[in-house]
């Protein structure tokens, strides 16, 4: 057992005091030497205590023959490669593990409220190398980008956020709620007289998913009036607030457009280890400073796609669009145009009108979506 460092000093002391001298007698001893020696000796026992309880413990940390060291295991979600352990010393926090998934982000501009991009930030995408596909294709080109206003206000980001949840409710029920959409923008602009809209002979089903739609309305400060009369006469009054007309009258496809595009690309991004950046509503300045509106750029790996969304297509206004968005230097298959309600017929015509620009309907839009980029159904 090894000694106490302490055991060297205390010795000596206690011989010195133990020792009496020869010419001292019994009386001349002192009871206090006698009372200092066993207060050593105490010391003494004490400090052998301790000593063999630090062996002791020295002994179990080490039995293994280790060092006071912990290993975190391999934390390679993706279990494509192997990686060592990590060692870490003990007395330090623990390491948090290093998710080595290459995350794909998209860039967000804050705008006004009537722009599907204004809830969020106004920083450039970045690939997993740190540098912008779709910026350094548009610098490429000879492309500005012209900086959008930003809004930083926490009320008008909590407004995007219902605004969002409109665009994503009617875009998945466009079909149960169109009817009552039309009437919707014909009443939003002066004088805005409130106006009813029969439920009778809609099945439960459409009956829960059209009063939905209204109060998420309602919510986004969209409906001045919102009632509901039950059985037997099943009828909603309403009345529009006048706000967000762009909205209403279309923006909202772009805003669910945007999102659904988030939603189907972005885990498969994840999964493959691709880029991902998606750039709304992105206004650029062509070198002739002719200058044009993106509804949506985006970008999956090196691949690079722009997205117009139209609520009423027109052949003649889209082909206009083709030409003016010529120097971006896309082929007409990465040229994606999403429509709300036309039929296969009318999307084989828009299709051969524009030389083969993909047309998607908005029901068919992820369908087809996985079609084109090539994901996983």
């Amino acid at each position: 057992m090894p000694k106490n460092p302490i055991f060297p000093i205390i010795t000596p002391l206690l011989k010195a005091v133990n020792k009496i001298p020869a010419h001292n007698t019994a009386e001349s001893t002192t009871p206090e030497l006698g009372r200092i020696a066993d207060a050593l000796e105490r010391i003494a026992s004490a400090l052998e205590k301790l000593t063999a309880q630090d062996t002791l413990a020295s002994a179990e940390t080490n039995q293994n023959g280790q060092d006071n060291w912990i290993t975190l295991p391999n934390t390679n979600q993706n279990h494509d490669f192997s990686t060592p352990p990590i060692a870490v010393p003990n007395p330090k926090p623990p390491i948090q593990p290093i998710n080595n998934t290459v995350t794909a982000t998209t860039s967000k501009t804050e705008l006004p409220a009537s722009n599907p991009n204004a809830s969020k930030t106004a920083h450039p995408p970045k690939t997993q190398n740190g540098n912008s596909v779709l910026l350094g294709h548009l610098k490429r080109q000879g492309i500005t980008v012209q900086e959008p206003k930003k809004i930083n206000l926490p009320e008008k980001l909590v407004y995007q956020v219902k605004l969002e949840k409109v665009a994503q409710f009617l875009g998945k029920n466009f079909t149960v709620c169109k009817t009552l959409y039309e009437q919707l923008k014909k009443n939003m602009v002066a004088p805005r007289t409130p106006f009813s809209y029969s439920l009778i002979g809609a099945t439960a089903e459409q009956n829960k998913l059209i009063r939905q739609y209204c109060q998420f309305l309602k919510d986004a400060d969209l409906l001045e009036e919102f009632s509901y009369q039950g059985s037997p006469d099943f009828n909603i009054k309403l009345k529009a607030s006048g706000k967000e007309q762009k909205f209403l009258s279309g923006a909202w496809l772009e805003y669910y457009v945007k999102l659904e595009v988030d939603r189907i690309v972005l885990p498969y991004a994840v999964q493959i280890k691709q880029s991902y950046e998606a750039l709304p509503n992105l206004q650029i300045i062509f070198k002739d400073d002719t200058k044009a509106e993106l509804d949506l750029f985006f970008s999956l790996g090196n691949l690079i796609f722009c997205v117009e969304a139209k609520t009423r297509p027109d052949s003649e206004k889209l082909k206009t669009f083709r030409n003016r968005i010529k120097p971006l230097g896309l082929e007409n298959t990465a040229i994606l145009v999403i429509v709300l309600e036309e039929s296969d017929d009318e999307s084989l015509k828009l299709n051969s009108d524009l030389e083969n620009m993909p047309i998607i309907q908005l029901d068919k839009l992820e369908e087809t979506l996985k079609e084109l980029l090539k994901l996983p159904k």
